[in-house]
Order: structure tokens, then sequence, then C-alpha cells
């Protein structure tokens, strides 16, 4: 079906490349609300499966190879009842990071863009979503297979591979996970980044989103080629709560100082210029 179906032609399509809780809901939400003809997905979940099979082992690259570009093709499809779109805008999952250097080699016409959150904000809207999954997850280790299972990995770095298997044996040996393995996605995603930062049409910050909504969004839409006049209609997203304390409630919490020593530790560890006590203006030398 895929391969009747072939690459996208007829639309222009937009991925977004996060680090999680970075403010990469309320970008999709202001491109659903002031982006004309445009189809805005959140985190399509067969890019997640598929890359969770992978990094287990339970297929081969060259199969999952076929199965990213079959999986983006069908979700890139035509829709019989809108044949008026013209845009495609998906927010890929932080799980999906590695994906990226893969879907530019086959889908060079893609545009790529990036957000991310300083990693000590970052890493405490994790850990509040972390925590307020169900109890029975934590009794059954569901949870903690999960984050192991579909981890955030850059496939053609060994470094990366070795790292993700001493993160495993961590994790079987009861290491506290949260610290652990959120530190590990900020640094790989952000590593990803930096290492294919020439496949971006843009990168964003989350700080800097806030103070200048209207600018940033000014950007995304010049580069997916919407109408810049309709910046004022995805300003109105800010208006509401992108996810509704849905996920975790809202506000920042109070974590021992040892939970963010083990996220630097995790770090320095993963050979990450990122810092827990970092200046936003050493982040935005990194990532811009």
């Amino acid at each position: 079906m895929a391969d009747e179906l072939g690459d996208p032609s007829d639309r222009s399509v937009t991925l977004l490349d996060m680090t999680a809780r970075c403010g990469s809901t309320l970008v999709s939400q202001m491109v659903a609300r002031g982006a004309p003809d445009t189809r805005v997905m959140s985190e399509p979940w067969s890019f997640v499966h598929i890359h969770g099979l992978y990094i287990q082992g339970k297929i081969g690259f060259d199969y999952y190879r076929r199965l990213l570009r079959s999986t983006t093709r069908l979700i890139c499809k035509p829709e019989k009842k809108h044949p008026e779109l013209k845009r495609i805008f998906i927010k890929m999952s932080h799980y999906a990071s590695g994906q990226f250097p893969l879907l530019k080699e086959m889908f060079p016409d893609f545009k790529q863009m990036f957000i991310t959150r300083h990693p000590k904000a970052c890493f405490m809207s994790q850990y509040k979503v972390a925590k307020s999954a169900p109890q029975i997850w934590f009794w059954l280790g569901v949870r903690k297979r999960f984050f192991v299972d579909h981890q955030v990995m850059p496939y053609d770095d060994f470094v990366w591979w070795d790292r993700y298997r001493r993160l495993r044996a961590d994790a079987l040996l009861d290491v506290p996970m949260p610290p652990l393995a959120i530190g590990y996605a900020i640094a790989a995603g952000v590593d990803e980044y930096m290492r294919t930062k020439h496949n971006f049409e843009l990168a964003m910050i989350y700080e800097d989103l806030r103070a200048d909504p209207a600018g940033v969004m000014a950007k995304v839409f010049e580069i997916m080629g919407v109408p810049v006049d309709r910046v004022p209609a995805a300003l109105e997203a800010m208006n509401d709560d992108a996810q509704q304390g849905v996920l975790s409630s809202r506000g920042s919490i109070k974590l021992p100082e040892s939970d963010y020593k083990a996220v630097d530790d995790t770090f320095k560890v993963c050979d990450s210029p990122l810092r827990i006590d970092m200046s936003l203006d050493d982040l935005r030398r990194l990532i811009y």
C-alpha cells in the first residue's frame, strides 16, 4: 500500500523534533490555529513503535528502514475528505529523534525544525509526568521498561549504543530511573540535533518562544509557506492551556539536589555540554 502511495508530492511536510516537555505542543497548536489548509499531527505512535522494535533488536536495520519509509508514506497519504490540504505538520515524539537523519535522507524535501528548553525546566517537567503515571505501572515496572525499550538513540553512533547498553544494565540493577533516563534522553536528543544541525531549517528555545511568540511563529510560517498575516490567529492558542494539566499539574516542584546532581552526572557521562545550572545564553549559543 505504501509503495502504491509513494512519497507525498502534492503537500509540503514539516517535522518537529524536540526534547519533550519543551513547548512542542504549544507550537503545534499555534500552527493548527494559524495555518490554513494544514493537517497537524501530534506524536504519531507508529514511529515510536518501530523505533522500539529496532533498538530492542527485534528487527534488523534494513527492515527498520523499510518500515520507517512505509510508515511515513501512510501517515502523509492524501485525504479524500480533505483534498484542499496543502501542508502537513507533524510533531514527533522525542523518542523518534534518531529517525530525523534517516527521514531527511529518504524525504529531502521535508522541512525539519527543532525545539528544546532550559535543561532544568525540561527535567522538572518530565519528572512530574513520570511521577504522575498510575502507581500500578511502578509496581509492575511498566514505566521503567518503556523508558528503556524506547529510549532516544542516535543510530549511527557506536558510543551512544554503548551508553544505551549501560542504561539498560542500570535499569535491571534497579538504579533510580527518572534522573538517569530523563537526563539521558535530553542529552541524546540535543546531541542528535547538534550532529545534524545542517538538516534543520529552524531551531527554537521555549523561553524565547514565550518571550517573542510573534517573531518565532513568523519564522515557522515563512518556512512552511504560510502567510505571515496568519500569525495573530496562531497566537490565540496561547490563551488556552495546551494540555490542560492532563499529563501533570502545572507549576514548579521542589526536587532534592541529589536528583539534579544525578542529571548533571548523566550529562557528563554522555559528554553533553548541557548542565542543569547553565545560563539561558549558554543554551542559546549551543542551539542557535
